[in-house]
């Protein structure tokens, strides 16, 4: 793991902390779900903006197997985040998992989030109640 955080931190930018993410981050969170918590609680809180943003898509495509509190806790220690990419992570997440549309609906309807997080957020959910 060690050597993953220093991919994520070094020359970051999305597309190569993205690929690091979907390719060794979530697999090994998958095959080590004890280490979810811990690890993604102390990126969620690190100053680096790539750290943040791994903490919150970490478990992107994980869907029904999401450890909804671990996820929702990473949200909010960075919704007060001026930073594009960690917002645009807080929404991208929150769609993906739209497959749980009351939760998100919740969520977002319960904290305030950029506006554009938010549109994010909810864009799937909106469509679908139309």
């Amino acid at each position: 793991m060690s050597l993953y955080v220093e991919m994520i931190q070094t020359k970051s930018w999305w597309d190569t902390v993205d690929g690091v993410n979907s390719m060794l981050i979530m697999p090994y969170f998958i095959n080590r779900p004890d280490d979810l918590d811990e690890l993604s609680f102390a990126w969620a809180k690190a100053e680096n903006i790539w750290l943040k943003r791994t903490s919150i898509i970490c478990q992107l495509k994980l869907r029904k197997d999401t450890q909804v509190d671990i996820l929702f806790r990473n949200i909010k220690l960075n919704l007060n985040s001026k930073e594009f990419f960690v917002q645009k992570a807080i929404g991208w997440v929150l769609r993906e998992f739209s497959t749980e549309p009351q939760l998100v609906s919740h969520f977002v309807k319960n904290n305030k989030m950029a506006k554009f997080s938010d549109r994010e957020a909810m864009r799937i959910i909106l469509k679908s109640e139309v």
